[in-house]
């Protein structure tokens, strides 16, 4: 492996760890009960969320703490790192967060 190499891979990893914390940190505002609750009642005018249900949702998204990310659903962003070398965490960034999360509680929502 030639040492242009190795730092290309690490820099990559660097930028899906970046991510990855990034999707985390909003993840984790989420897991506060009020948090939750306020981003259900604005995002789905659920005004009224069960307890258990509140809990699915909250044991849903601490296991997506733990997966990893989704190099497919962040290619744009992951792009954008590569060619500028940082990026701002943008209300349209940030949507893709949120994009993921929405995968991840959808069913109890139903």
């Amino acid at each position: 492996m030639q040492p242009e190499e190795s730092i290309i891979r690490l820099s990559g990893e660097n930028i899906i760890e970046m991510i990855r914390d990034n999707r985390n940190d909003v993840i984790q505002k989420l897991l506060n009960d009020e948090a939750l609750k306020l981003y259900l009642q604005e995002i789905h005018f659920l005004p009224d969320v069960s307890a258990i249900k509140m809990e699915f949702i909250k044991r849903s998204l601490e296991e997506l703490i733990l997966t990893p990310v989704d190099l497919s659903h962040y290619t744009h962003l992951i792009l954008e790192y590569r060619k500028t070398g940082s990026v701002f965490l943008s209300s349209n960034n940030e949507k893709l967060f949120y994009q993921e999360i929405e995968k991840t509680i959808k069913s109890y929502l139903l």
